[in-house]
């Protein structure tokens, strides 16, 4: 299977039809509708919801709706299924979302997701960049969506030249560093929920070296990747 570049859901189907057994679950396939959450299947911001989100996330509305009318966020549903969806990049192209829902409600942190997941045939957790990172003489680093987009909002990063923001979605994507450009200045800013800003040079040293500058963000309770 390996061998033909087959995604995991085609390996299946063939396994499926050779052996003569029927893998899915209960009659369903083991992707959900429910888990299908699509960029197009997704709606662009409206004017209320710009307003929503920037209050819930002390953002400026204007920039709600410029990541709105610039592709970088979406919302999946409505009322209290509704999700917040934000574009997975891949090769240039949108491959993928990763969402979480508006209203949280359980214990913990709320939980995100990527759809199509590896095992599904996506490219699985891709960086979130907002501005040229190409061009970008000075990086400011993120591993939450919500802290990239506060700064970036703050700061003009969207709108200023020469400067880009780059989120890894997670502590564990630091594979993505070789993305930057090697003369940068590059500004990483830690999270204390995850301790990153205290221990993020010796565990990610190829994140941190060429003329990094630690930070520290206090996040927001729930506020997640």
């Amino acid at each position: 299977m390996r061998n033909r570049a087959l995604r995991f859901p085609e390996a299946v189907d063939e396994i499926s039809r050779f052996l003569g057994v029927d893998f899915k679950v209960n009659g369903n396939a083991h992707r959900s509708a429910e888990n299908e959450i699509t960029w197009d299947g997704s709606h662009k911001l409206t004017d209320l919801e710009s307003e929503k989100i920037a209050i819930w996330r002390g953002y400026s509305k204007e920039f709600v709706q410029w990541l709105s009318d610039n592709e970088l966020l979406r919302i999946h549903g409505s009322d209290s299924n509704a999700k917040i969806v934000f574009p997975v990049h891949f090769n240039g192209k949108i491959a993928g979302t990763h969402r979480r829902p508006v209203d949280w409600q359980g214990e913990g942190r709320c939980p995100w997701k990527i759809w199509p997941s590896k095992r599904d045939g996506g490219p699985g957790v891709q960086p979130l960049i907002i501005g040229n990172l190409s061009k970008a003489e000075t990086v400011h680093i993120f591993e939450s969506s919500w802290d990239m987009l506060a700064v970036s909002d703050k700061l003009s990063l969207h709108s200023t030249p020469g400067f880009a923001g780059f989120c890894t979605r997670g502590t564990g994507n630091v594979k993505f560093s070789h993305l930057f450009p090697r003369e940068s200045l590059r500004f990483a800013f830690g999270n204390k929920t995850t301790g990153q800003a205290k221990n993020g040079p010796r565990r990610f040293p190829s994140l941190y070296r060429n003329r990094a500058v630690i930070l520290s963000l206090r996040s927001q309770k729930n506020s997640g990747m």
